[in-house]
């Protein structure tokens, strides 16, 4: 699957200082995938399993509605980065497929 290892070249500035939480842009598009590859690092138990996770655990975690959350996602999905998997009634599902910052 994909490599959950944080190369400290390829992160952003903003991330290297840890003031991303704090600007009045968060959460874009790199928090959010930022947030998901040290999420899965933290919660995968092995490299080949699939990472997935829902548009609903998003809007918990970042404190925003459904609509601007699923905007992030699809930037995220026609960088590559993220992968749609199915919907359901309440959540879809998406699945972490690639990391920018390995």
């Amino acid at each position: 699957m994909i490599s959950l290892n944080i190369n400290n070249d390829k992160l952003l500035v903003k991330q290297v200082l840890g003031i991303y939480q704090e600007l009045p842009s968060y959460p874009d598009d790199m928090d959010v995938i930022f947030y998901l590859v040290n999420w899965a690092k933290i919660n995968c138990k092995s490299s080949d399993e699939e990472i997935t996770f829902n548009d609903m655990f998003l809007c918990k975690k970042f404190n925003k509605n459904r609509e601007e959350i699923k905007s992030i996602l699809s930037n995220l999905i026609k960088k590559g980065w993220v992968s749609h998997v199915k919907d359901t009634d309440i959540k879809s599902i998406y699945a972490l497929i690639d990391n920018p910052f390995a």
